[in-house]
């Protein structure tokens, strides 16, 4: 798991001691201090399980939260520059993976109905990739973060 998992689980067991301290108002007794450590290390694997899996504030899927989820799938708006001397720029509905290496790039929809993509996911540095098409094109492809919540897309 990474760090912030354990930041979070170490702020819960502080939680829970400063909670235990404040509701006994009393010193140091072995067998409480056990049971509410107990409490607290179920508390934060129940919770960071929950973080994994089911995701917090929108799912998960807000790009750099601290709870947003290790690896998924999800369609976000991304800008589309087919000619870079015009920058003309459309803002496209596409599918993004992000997992351990990154985010990644993998289709996206323009209004007519057609498709862009590039055969392999392509891969975003920072918020952008300038990936090239069979055709030897250059895009250009910027990331938003942004994610569509509507299921009006072309699936």
């Amino acid at each position: 798991m990474p760090y912030r998992y354990w930041v979070y689980v170490g702020a819960i067991i502080l939680m829970t001691y400063i909670i235990y301290k404040y509701v006994t108002k009393k010193d140091f007794q072995i067998h409480r201090v056990q049971s509410t450590v107990i409490i607290s290390l179920i508390l934060s694997i129940a919770t960071c399980l929950i973080i994994n899996y089911v995701g917090i504030k929108r799912h998960g899927y807000e790009m750099g939260h601290f709870f947003e989820k290790q690896n998924y799938e999800r369609q976000f708006y991304v800008y589309v520059t087919e000619d870079l001397d015009t920058a003309k720029s459309y803002r496209l509905t596409a599918d993004i993976r992000k997992n351990e290496f990154g985010y990644f790039f993998l289709k996206a929809y323009w209004p007519n109905g057609g498709t862009l993509s590039f055969g392999d996911p392509v891969k975003f540095y920072g918020r952008t990739s300038f990936p090239v098409d069979d055709n030897d094109k250059e895009w250009r492809i910027e990331l938003t973060e942004y994610p569509v919540f509507s299921s009006s897309n072309n699936s």
